[in-house]
């Protein structure tokens, strides 16, 4: 049996520490999930980590560069999916931080790791790029950690803002022709204003 050092949220939202014994990282997963917990990490007793912290490195100083909605909600889905996996929080964001291509996007996954990885609430941690992360999403984040139901609570967070992008992008798409529609006009005013009447103009006079 391994000796495992863990920190979890329970379903109130407040971090738990402790130790478990387990024969892998799994099994002690498997054990602490049924105690309504969120795992935020899992250590062997020694101090080793039990999975991989990632190798990430720092990408130095970024130009800001907006981050699209789209780039939102593929991490949003994916990190859900992880979590719902069983995976414990620090680990779900050390394999987003390797998948993730965005330069922006991912600096900021890197900054939330530390921080939640020195106590830090997920939802906090998400707090501290609001360019990145708006106040909705950090504050339904929050919403689920209070009630131990993170996992759920990003799945619904994921599905709402792809919904709200779909409707985005069709208004988009539904003013694209009038808004071409009404330059077409002014060209056509435009040329007449300047090509056509003064032409005229001087046919007239003539």
């Amino acid at each position: 049996m391994i000796s495992y050092h863990y920190l979890a949220l329970n379903r109130e939202g407040r971090k738990i520490k402790g130790i478990i014994e387990a024969n892998s990282s799994k099994e002690a997963f498997a054990q602490l999930r049924p105690r309504g917990l969120t795992i935020i990490s899992l250590k062997k007793k020694h101090g080793l980590s039990s999975f991989s912290r990632g190798n990430s490195t720092h990408p130095g100083k970024l130009f800001v560069f907006q981050v699209k909605n789209k780039e939102i909600i593929i991490f949003l889905r994916q990190f859900a999916t992880l979590i719902i996996g069983g995976l414990p929080i620090i680990q779900a964001l050390d394999v987003m931080i390797r998948q993730t291509n965005h330069a922006v996007l991912k600096e900021g996954i890197v900054q939330v790791r530390k921080d939640v990885e020195a106590g830090m609430p997920l939802s906090e941690a998400m707090a501290k790029h609001p360019k990145i992360f708006s106040s909705f999403i950090h504050n339904m984040v929050k919403a689920g950690e209070a009630g131990g139901v993170l996992n759920i609570v990003l799945t619904r967070l994921t599905g709402y803002l792809e919904s709200m992008e779909n409707i985005t992008q069709r208004v988009k798409a539904a003013l694209r022709y009038p808004v071409f529609v009404m330059l077409m006009a002014f060209g056509l005013i435009g040329a007449l204003v300047f090509l056509v009447l003064p032409e005229m103009q001087s046919l007239f006079q003539d």
